[in-house]
């Protein structure tokens, strides 16, 4: 929904005032269904520009009928008065005001329109301007025509009317009015980011019954609320009130689950307005029956709804409803965003609708009472079920479009797999089974881990291909979150399952799965047979993306072998050419990342950082946030090995905060073993001290103690070392236990800025002449060892770093002074007088 005013185009007004050629009648005066205008709120929250925009509108001479529209709660009445005190302010005239929900009916309430109309109807004169302010103007129903002749005939009284939805007669300027703004995402509320209205205004709310509470120090558990409760004012109104008595996330629980319709509001607010159900009631009561069944029955979908989903439920599941074509949905639909309970959200392509949140829960919990509620959720759940399998086997782009496709609807896909849950039906397995790359490309590994855990408890321990498909996306998920050492049994239970079932293509693909799992508990060689076994299975299967998938992980287990590169670079091309031959771009990740780690190990960084940079920017354009972060540390570690730890530091963080936000615990402590040597590089031990801390937390939290992530990094954390006592670096690693990953990412921005800082400065005063061929420092300390006639082993110990780091710099450095071994590299550092 827009969050401005959508202002209707202007009328021809001369034609308009000749609609009704009937002769003013008299009327007797009614004073006591006319009064002043109700005093303006103690606090405004977001309106100011509306208002001038809505009070500039009246002003135009022309402009004769303003009607102010909207969703329940949303404050239509609230803003019909600022609007008339402003106009009032600035013009000077005069302001009259009733409330027709106090009418007994559609005549009594024309009745007194005219009876006001003709009080307020005075000689032309500019000078002396009236308003009158109409609300609940719905109670005239069917009697808009006859207010438009008393409109027209009334000249020149201009008329601000308020409803849920306009009159649909020829004077009318219609202003629909938005809900207060709402955060972008309460995942980024950090810094100074400005709150918005919907923040401040709960804020304000929930300070008044609840002094002493934490809505400032927890703004992204308001932000959620506000989201949760569409940003209507009535709904954050009385959802402040029940922080009397419950904490926000208590709050926040109880709105996911539907519970907006039981919260009371404050005695100070209208009766008709005490609880969203009560406010609903008044839409409710103008709808016709079929309206109203369709509204009830739409109270299923919990996102957006199209036509044809639509249809789905209302002309096959809702024989009540008595719709029978797509076309008459459609005209239903229409009728609902009338009366502001549905919302649009239009493309160039199609308009597709959608229900407020607090809208659906009072419509949800209508629904419970029908006969046909199950009937209802079934259709609504078969729609969701059939349109997500239709694709779940798809790959590269098609996986890709099936992906934005599960984002749209993923709020009604949960509703399925709940209701599927709910009706102990297999198709349960099924639908999360099939979602497992989904979870895992979009970061969900827990919600993931969380429905399948649940759909598993369907009909335990009989072997199906359902259940085994289950089975396999939990121990992927698992070893995503956790590690792969709590998922190794499973993997294996799942390859005996297919092989017992007889499906030699569903074998493959789960020993592949299997295969990676070993290399990250038991290492390269006992993997080897699997994945060769694998391959031959699916090559005989002819499903060529699984084998290709099956080569590029195999390829880049082998990558971590020095004696199996070769083997690696040719699998993982075939890998690659495999999968742009089967138009897949974006599986083409693994492989980039893992090549890119050899071109670098090579020494050959610039090649390697743009093989990775184009991994990262496939995996980040498909939203890919697990890839993205591999990505990210790779790239990192180029940035450090070539002596630019403030790069390489940014980097690690950017994925660490990603890693955070997937849930991927192991990822974090590659993350943060990185952030750690990026400090001790930058000179910072201690902060790199306290970082290892936090690594270490985790490794002892997860059972990790030596592991190292698949694809196989090479972090070097000597240097954090290098400069403290065994006393100093204990003393910094327990603080570092204690401190949580949120604290650390918030501190690391004003850190590396610093450091950046301090490292320009250095530069800048540094009275020594640039180093040859483009050596680095690094490369030139191990070069001069080397000429000193130092071992490998030697130089590590000396300038505490890794063996394996002292490997990559005389790879590096042969390279780029063309030496063929150690000879040549002595020779070189004695002509070049780098050996002091």
């Amino acid at each position: 929904m827009d969050r401005g005013l959508i202002v209707a185009p202007l009328a021809e007004y001369d034609r308009a005032r000749t609609f009704c050629g009937q002769a003013e009648r008299e009327y007797k005066v009614n004073d006591e269904s006319w009064g002043r205008l109700p005093s303006l709120p103690s606090a405004i929250f977001g309106r100011q520009e509306e208002v001038d925009n809505v009070v500039s509108l009246l002003e135009l001479p022309h402009v004769r009928l303003v009607s102010i529209t909207g969703s329940v709660g949303i404050g239509k009445t609230t803003f019909a008065t600022l609007v008339a005190h402003r106009w009032r302010e600035r013009t000077g005239g005069d302001v009259r005001y009733t409330d027709l929900f106090g009418s007994t009916d559609a005549q009594q309430s024309l009745s007194t329109l005219r009876t006001g109309a003709a009080t307020a109807s005075v000689p032309t004169d500019e000078a002396d301007p009236r308003l009158l302010v109409i609300d609940g103007i719905v109670r005239l129903r069917n009697l808009e025509r006859e207010f438009g002749a008393i409109v027209a005939q009334h000249w020149p009284t201009k008329f601000l009317v308020v409803g849920p939805l306009a009159l649909g007669i020829a004077d009318e300027h219609r202003v629909v009015l938005g809900p207060l703004e709402l955060p972008e995402n309460p995942d980024e509320l950090v810094g100074d980011v400005e709150a918005t209205a919907s923040e401040v205004m709960f804020a304000a709310l929930a300070r008044r019954v609840s002094p002493g509470g934490d809505v400032d120090e927890r703004r992204a558990l308001v932000a959620m609320i506000c989201r949760r409760l569409d940003g209507v004012p009535l709904a954050l109104e009385i959802a402040a009130f029940q922080l009397r008595s419950l904490s926000l996330s208590a709050l926040l629980r109880k709105l996911e689950d539907g519970w907006s319709p039981r919260m009371r509001g404050p005695a100070s607010l209208p009766p008709q307005q005490r609880s969203l159900a009560q406010a609903l009631e008044g839409n409710m009561a103008i709808l016709d029956d079929v309206t109203r069944r369709a509204f009830i029955a739409l109270g299923t979908f919990a996102g957006k709804i199209t036509v044809e989903a639509a249809a789905e439920v209302l002309v096959y599941a809702c024989p009540e409803c008595r719709l029978k074509t797509a076309d008459d949905v459609l005209d239903v639909l229409t009728r609902l965003v009338d009366h502001s309970l549905l919302a649009t959200d239009r493309s160039d392509s199609s308009v597709v609708f959608r229900m407020p949140h607090t809208v659906r829960d009072v419509a949800n919990k209508m629904l419970d009472e029908l006969d046909c509620a199950d009937q209802i959720r079934g259709a609504h759940a078969h729609y969701f079920f059939t349109k997500t399998m239709s694709c779940a086997q798809s790959v590269g782009r098609e996986a890709e479009m099936w992906f934005s496709s599960i984002d749209e609807s993923l709020d009604d896909v949960r509703e399925t797999i709940g209701f599927l849950l709910n009706s102990s039906d297999q198709r349960a397995q099924q639908l999360a089974a099939a979602l497992r790359q989904f979870w895992l490309a979009r970061g969900l590994l827990l919600e993931g881990l969380d429905w399948l855990d649940r759909t598993l408890e369907l009909d335990p321990g009989v072997e199906t291909p359902s259940r085994t498909r289950a089975m396999e996306a939990r121990a992927v998920l698992t070893g995503a979150s956790r590690s792969y050492a709590n998922a190794l049994s499973e993997f294996e239970e799942c390859c005996n399952i297919w092989r017992r079932l007889g499906d030699q293509g569903a074998l493959g693909r789960a020993l592949v799965d299997y295969a990676s799992a070993i290399v990250e508990v038991e290492g390269f060689p006992s993997a080897e047979p699997v994945f060769s076994e694998a391959i031959a299975l699916l090559d005989q299967e002819h499903d060529r993306w699984s084998a290709a998938r099956a080569r590029s992980l195999f390829g880049a287990s082998a990558a971590a072998r020095p004696d199996r590169r070769r083997f690696a670079t040719e699998i993982l091309q075939e890998a690659i050419e495999e999968f742009r031959a089967l138009g897949d771009f974006s599986n083409t990740n693994l492989p980039l990342q893992q090549m890119g780690r050899m071109l670098h190990v090579e020494g050959h960084d610039d090649q390697a950082k743009a093989l990775l940079n184009e991994g990262l920017a496939i995996v980040a354009g498909n939203g890919d946030a697990w890839n993205m972060s591999i990505f990210l540390n790779l790239l990192a570690e180029i940035e450090l090995d070539d002596e630019k730890p403030v790069a390489a530091a940014r980097l690690y963080a950017e994925s660490l905060a990603l890693a955070v936000k997937i849930g991927a615990l192991p990822r974090m402590i590659w993350c943060l073993e990185g952030l750690a040597a990026s400090f001790a590089a930058l000179g910072e031990q201690r902060y790199g001290a306290r970082v290892v801390g936090m690594a270490s937390a985790l490794r002892a939290e997860l059972n990790l103690a030596d592991w190292v992530e698949f694809p196989a990094r090479m972090i070097d954390l000597m240097g954090v070392y290098s400069t403290m006592s065994q006393t100093e670096f204990e003393f910094a690693r327990d603080s570092g236990s204690r401190t949580a990953v949120s604290d650390l990412l918030d501190a690391v921005p004003a850190l590396l800025n610093e450091a950046a800082v301090r490292i320009s400065q250095e530069r800048q005063h540094a009275a020594k002449a640039s180093l040859p061929d483009g050596l680095t420092r690094r490369e030139v300390e191990v070069l001069r060892l080397i000429a000193a006639g130092k071992t490998s082993r030697a130089i590590a110990s000396e300038l505490f770093i890794s063996i394996e780091t002292v490997g990559r710099h005389i790879t590096n450095l042969y390279r780029k002074i063309d030496a063929l071994g150690r000879a040549d590299a002595t020779a070189y550092a004695i002509r070049m007088k780098l050996t002091k």
